[in-house]
């Protein structure tokens, strides 16, 4: 939506390319560029350190009407700016076959931790006044820094450990805990605390009657997991210029995705991540968000179906003993 000023704009659209990416120097295959998606994979160019990414751009302005316009000394621009590190580039393009302006700008991996948006925006002294926004980019790209291992569908690489040995010093906090669930790396784990007596044996070797049991557990386990990967990647959302919120991206994005449905069924998955992006950063509803997502991470656990076969089990036993 176009905002409205008190000075005329440019009607036509204004469009933004990247034609080419530059890894320090090196150019990047071009299949990491999403055009339709207007998003570039630094992540996936499998490089830990890097300097910077130039980026060849192209903005396309319509010609007549900028030529005609009521405005003097144009200036089409192209901006990085990223909302987390508060960093703002901002780039004069040269004018190129009559409807184009070329150029480059550069992101440079110390000064950013995660995405990048690329937008394209008009100048003008209009009315005497100068540096006057004509016209923008309705659609900015975005510049993905982040590895991101999508998660497999309702799976989450398990591991057991001892949480008090010394080879575990991040674990020593938690060594009474049963699990516990891991969330800074590039992909998230769930480490099963094997000093826990009996955990490893119902879960590994229960056999029926302790088949529910072993059921049950495995669904708690994984209904604690779904939360807590669900708050590190609502988190991580970012919120553009515009006041909307972003996809965070790899697996992150992959747990918003299911489980906001479950949360919010009468929105769509975007008015959803809209609407607990903003209870977030209202601090309103917190408790109501928590009890939603707990309900949808219960159904991809499928905990209230192995509760029930527990329940079901234990009255059989019961009775039987009678």
């Amino acid at each position: 939506m176009r905002r409205l000023v008190p000075y005329p704009v440019l009607a036509g659209e204004i469009a933004l390319d990247i034609t080419e990416v530059r890894l320090d120097g090196v150019p990047l295959d071009y299949r990491m560029v999403a055009p339709s998606k207007r998003t570039v994979a630094l992540h996936r160019a499998e490089r830990e350190k890097w300097g910077e990414a130039r980026l060849s751009v192209r903005l396309r302005t319509p010609v007549e009407e900028l030529r005609n316009g009521d405005w003097r000394e144009v200036l089409p621009q192209v901006i990085a700016f990223e909302r987390r590190t508060n960093t703002r580039d901002v780039v004069v393009l040269k004018e190129r076959d009559g409807d184009s302006w070329v150029g480059e700008i550069t992101v440079f991996a110390d000064r950013h931790l995660g995405r990048v948006q690329i937008g394209g925006q008009i100048t003008a002294t209009v009315g005497g006044v100068p540096g006057r926004i004509i016209g923008g980019v309705d659609a900015p790209w975005t510049v993905d820094l982040q590895a991101t291992t999508p998660t497999r569908e309702n799976s989450i690489k398990v591991t057991w450990a001892d949480f008090s040995d010394e080879a575990n010093p991040h674990l020593h906090d938690y060594r009474q805990d049963p699990w516990y669930v891991e969330t800074t790396g590039q992909e998230p784990l769930i480490y099963l605390n094997r000093k826990v007596e009996g955990l490893e044996e119902i879960l590994k070797h229960a056999r029926a009657p302790e088949r529910e049991v072993r059921e049950a557990i495995a669904s708690e386990i994984a209904k604690d997991a779904w939360v807590t990967l669900f708050n590190d990647a609502l988190f991580a959302a970012e919120i553009d210029e515009d006041e909307r919120a972003e996809w965070p991206g790899g697996w992150r994005e992959g747990v918003l995705k299911k489980l906001l449905p479950g949360a919010f069924p009468d929105l769509s998955p975007r008015e959803a991540l809209q609407e607990a992006v903003a209870r977030c950063r209202s601090g309103e509803g917190g408790g109501d968000l928590q009890n939603r997502i707990r309900r949808s991470a219960a159904l991809q656990a499928r905990q209230y179906r192995n509760i029930g076969a527990l329940i079901r089990s234990t009255r059989r036993a019961s009775e039987e003993t009678r």
